[in-house]
């Protein structure tokens, strides 16, 4: 396998990755959408990274300055 075959499939591995991690992100914002400020800063400390990351973007989104 040349150098750029291989370079091209570490690329694709890692937009799979990328586009599996943002569908996980819109899952639980998904799921978090009705919770109130507290709690959402308490999942921003204490969860998964796509969990803490969708915390964040609907704390974001509520005007909250990360």
């Amino acid at each position: 396998m040349s150098f750029w075959e291989k370079a091209s499939a570490l690329g694709q591995s890692a937009c799979e990755k990328m586009e599996k991690f943002n569908a996980d992100v819109e899952h639980w914002m998904d799921i978090y959408q009705n919770e109130d400020d507290e709690k959402l800063l308490k999942l921003t400390k204490s969860r998964s990274k796509a969990q803490n990351l969708a915390a964040r973007k609907l704390l974001q989104e509520r005007g909250y300055d990360f």
